[in-house]
C-alpha cells in the first residue's frame, strides 16, 4: 500500500471534510490534491461502491 490507508478509508476522510451535498468533482479534486497517484477511476469506483 502506497499510502497510510486504503482508498475507501481515504474517501471517508475526504467526505468528512467537504461540504454536503457532494458531487464527484470535489471528491476527485481532493484526491488529486492530496493523493495524486490514486487514479480518478479508482476514486469513482470507490464512490460508486459507497453509495
Amino acid at each position: 500500500m502506497k499510502y497510510h490507508a486504503p482508498v475507501r478509508e481515504l474517501l471517508a476522510q475526504c467526505v468528512r471534510g467537504l461540504d454536503q451535498p457532494l458531487t464527484s468533482e470535489p471528491v476527485l479534486a481532493w484526491f488529486a490534491r492530496h493523493y495524486p497517484d490514486i487514479s480518478p477511476q479508482t476514486v469513482r469506483t470507490q464512490l460508486r461502491n459507497a453509495t
